[in-house]
């Protein structure tokens, strides 16, 4: 029994009310936003079947497994991850984490399935002051590319989207190891619940960014999202979670449709991930979005805690769809960055 199954199984033993102090008791977390501004990292990458039960099975819905793997690094500030980008030609994988760090992988391949981690790198978010970020301001938990090159990174707690500019001698994801700025935002935001808040952000191909709501604002039903435009207009519209789901992360698909990945988490009793496509000509100021469900994933499949979605085209047209997992800093959890291939009907 690894140690990971031993502390569940203590977990479950003392039932519900208790799950809460083991899972604290058990997680490592950094200091937040902590170390050097940037650190090359070992990451070790332990591939997993996406259904323990039947390793054949590769199916689910309307995606097909393509790799998945555990990831573990050598710096206990890796974990966490929370939102996640992909470079086009799938050379490497940018993440952010929810203690105020980025993280860099490159990918190996085998064709289009990955196949391991090469180089990584593991960096501080840059703030707008000379004082280090505190933990509750650097809880990170969404991340786009912006078509400019800058990185837009999403915070709860202390709500707000900073962009930090590209750096013409460090192209990449250094970026955010420098100074923000603030994009501007409504002051609804600030009613958003403390630590449900700004978990899915994207950049549509007309430049427009999409952001959302994990849960809703106090008050309302459905999950508040905004647009905004490239003078910084902001215009209203929201996200229909449905089911006990929540949504935390989207992609823009090769197409211009947006993906969403949606979790149910109840540690150790209930944990589910689920894909949703919302057409592009449904993304309109005050529309109720709610896109088409793609594929659900639930026990006894491979699944944890769903945070960071990824899509890109790959050499023969299909679309590859990454997602990755925040463990949260937890022994009882893993870090997974899981690979798909979309099926054609679905595009």
């Amino acid at each position: 029994m690894t140690l990971r199954h031993g502390l569940v199984a203590l977990a479950l033993a003392v039932g519900l009310a208790g799950c809460a102090p083991i899972i604290s008791a058990f997680a490592d977390e950094p200091e937040a936003n902590s170390g050097p501004p940037i650190s090359d990292i070992h990451v070790k990458a332990q591939p997993v079947v996406l259904n323990p039960d039947h390793p054949a099975n590769i199916a689910v819905g309307k995606l097909t497994y393509v790799a998945g793997y555990e990831l573990v690094a050598d710096d206990r500030r890796f974990g966490g991850l929370s939102s996640l980008i992909i470079a086009p030609d799938g050379s490497s994988v940018t993440a952010i984490s929810d203690r105020g760090f980025w993280v860099w992988m490159q990918l190996q391949h085998d064709g289009d399935k990955v196949t391991g981690i090469g180089d990584a790198k593991l960096g501080v978010l840059g703030n707008r002051s000379v004082f280090p970020l505190t933990k509750k301001e650097a809880d990170s938990e969404s991340l786009a590319l912006d078509q400019d090159g800058s990185y837009l990174v999403g915070f709860e707690e202390v709500h707000r989207i900073w962009r930090y500019p590209p750096v013409p001698d460090k192209p990449g994801p250094e970026a955010m190891s420098g100074t923000p700025s603030e994009v501007r935002m409504p002051g609804l935001l600030q009613r958003a619940k403390d630590n449900e808040s700004l978990e899915d952000l994207t950049v549509l191909q007309d430049g427009r960014i999409l952001a959302a709501l994990e849960s809703p604002i106090p008050g309302e039903r459905e999950n508040h999202a905004w647009l905004i435009n490239k003078d910084q207009n902001v215009e209203d519209l929201f996200y229909d979670a449905k089911d006990g789901y929540h949504p935390t992360d989207l992609t823009v698909l090769p197409n211009g449709d947006v993906m969403s990945v949606e979790r149910r988490y109840e540690p150790l009793f209930d944990i589910r991930a689920r894909f949703r496509i919302i057409k592009l000509s449904a993304i309109k100021p005050g529309a109720h979005l709610d896109g088409q469900l793609i594929a659900e994933i639930k026990s006894p499949l491979t699944v944890d805690n769903m945070e960071g979605l990824a899509s890109r085209k790959a050499a023969d047209g299909s679309t590859l769809i990454y997602v990755v997992s925040d463990d949260n800093y937890s022994a009882l959890q893993r870090t997974l960055l899981m690979e798909f291939r979309l099926d054609k009907d679905a595009d």
